[in-house]
């Protein structure tokens, strides 16, 4: 009997233990109460947490025209000119063209155009041109609602980090990056790359002539050796990557960017096209300043979502500790800022051609992690 009762109590024990323990591995979001409408759809546990960042001052990196054109080009040089853009650059070969702008924000030019802190890369084939905006999202971030409604650039569609036949993803991943590095672009980590494979592509291609049935738009005929990778980098500066989207709600001034894009596509003749807007870099820094932790920018958000009335299914979809950028007294500010994407389901207004369709929309809610404000505008406005 008394073996019996020793084991009665060791599994009461263990099954007490394995209790106390499953409660304390529980993700934080089962611990909040939520307002009606709103669900967390992500793990916090897989949301990565940094206990202490600087805040910097920065510029916009300035590339020399010259040493990006020679490094980047390879064909022979037709044409050359300065424009809104900053220094524009055209070559032809025997098989293809190449494209070229360095971004200078329009200084040059004497116009301010908020393109700058990097630049644009294109080439296409002479004999087959295709372009992969017909087939693919190729900007960063959630997808727009005219992009929702446009079956052709449904990026969903695509796997992710999967290698295509003729090279690996990581290897293309690698050169793009030399190529960068080569120009004095350091500090890139890639936040998603897309496999474009050659099914996906006639099928989102089919889409898009759907669409512009009518229009007189000749039809490319898309082949094997057109499968492509497309990847979305981020800057990273102390570990912590810069965001790569357009953040706030109101429209942008001309001078002021608020965040960094860059973008490529890898095929198997090699780099397609690689753009590079809104690079940093950093002038000075502050002392380490001590952040918000995760559970505590999370209540922030909740207690905001208290105070408002939701009148439809709202998601809270993702949450990443990023840099954003204030423009202030003529340089950027980067400031260490909990990240929330936010989705809310929403339906347009019917009219007398087309009933009412739903679609998701996107936006961020931004806290800033040092004085755990939130942030509304790229002037660092909080309320």
């Amino acid at each position: 009997m008394k073996w019996i009762r020793f084991w009665f109590y060791v599994v009461i024990i263990l099954l007490v233990v394995g209790c106390e323990g499953e409660d304390s591995n529980n993700d934080a979001s089962s611990r909040v109460k939520l307002p009606e409408r709103l669900e967390i759809a992500f793990d916090m546990e897989e949301v990565t947490e940094v206990k202490e960042a600087k805040i910097y001052t920065a510029n916009s990196l300035e590339l020399d025209p010259d040493v990006v054109a020679n490094t980047i080009l390879v064909e022979s040089l037709v044409n050359e000119e300065i424009n809104a853009f900053g220094f524009s650059y055209q070559t032809k070969g025997d098989a293809q063209e190449e494209y070229l702008t360095v971004y200078d924000g329009g200084k040059t030019f004497g116009v301010e155009s908020g393109m700058e802190g990097g630049f644009g890369y294109w080439n296409h084939s002479i004999d087959h041109p295709v372009n992969y905006q017909q087939v693919a999202h190729t900007s960063p971030g959630p997808p727009d609602q005219s992009t929702q409604f446009s079956l052709y650039q449904q990026n969903n569609n695509f796997q992710t980090f999967t290698d295509l036949d003729f090279i690996s993803y990581s290897e293309a991943e690698q050169e793009i990056i030399d190529q960068l590095s080569s120009l004095g672009i350091d500090g890139v980590e890639t936040e998603i790359v897309y496999g474009l494979d050659y099914e996906t592509i006639t099928t989102h291609y089919e889409h898009y002539l759907n669409l512009m049935a009518g229009s007189g738009e000749d039809a490319v005929q898309w082949t094997d050796d057109d499968e492509a990778y497309l990847f979305q980098f981020r800057q990273v500066v102390d570990g912590i990557p810069l965001i790569n989207d357009i953040w706030q709600t109101r429209i942008l001034e001309s001078d002021e960017i608020t965040y960094t894009r860059l973008t490529a596509i890898y095929k198997e003749s090699g780099i397609h096209t690689l753009e590079v807007v809104g690079f940093y870099e950093t002038t000075d820094a502050s002392e380490s300043q001590t952040l918000i932790g995760q559970e505590e920018a999370l209540e922030k958000l909740i207690d905001y979502y208290n105070a408002v009335l939701l009148k439809s299914a709202t998601r809270i979809e993702k949450m990443e500790l990023t840099y954003i950028s204030f423009f202030e007294d003529g340089n950027y500010r980067l400031v260490p800022s909990w990240v929330f994407l936010i989705s809310r389901e929403e339906q347009t207004e019917p009219t007398d051609i087309d009933p009412a369709q739903e679609y998701v929309d996107y936006h961020y809610h931004i806290i800033n992690a040092v004085t755990g404000e939130r942030i509304i505008n790229v002037s660092g406005d909080s309320n």
